[in-house]
């Protein structure tokens, strides 16, 4: 009979929330895509996809035993989806655009820092 207790293989319910998160947001990319044609430059299908980022990044920093490169690549990948959203978005000014930039750059630069420490 052994005393140690080996967790190291379990998923809590942190990493179960992770998960569903990252599912949810795959599926409404794919709902997306039954919506709205698609089109990186037509702004309704790229808040699908913007948002399903989103969500996927999330679930991906929730799941513990996901390497932190895994990590960083989801954040910026949703950070770019989130800024290229921005840049599609009609009748908005370039001044308006560029500022909507920098909080979401900071946030990405912010969480990479975390992760990879």
């Amino acid at each position: 009979m052994s005393t140690t207790n080996n967790h190291a293989n379990t998923l809590g319910a942190r990493g179960v929330t992770g998960i569903c998160l990252a599912v949810c947001g795959a599926l409404i990319i794919v709902w997306g895509t039954t919506v709205v044609p698609v089109s990186l430059t037509h702004p309704d299908f790229m808040s699908f996809v913007a948002a399903g980022l989103v969500f996927v990044a999330i679930g991906a920093y929730l799941v513990p035993s996901l390497p932190p490169l895994l990590q960083v690549a989801a954040v910026w990948l949703a950070s770019a989806a989130v800024i290229g959203y921005m840049f599609v978005l009609p009748g908005a000014e370039l001044m308006v655009q560029v500022i909507g930039c920098v909080p979401v750059l900071g946030l990405a630069s912010w969480l990479t820092l975390r992760s990879l420490r």
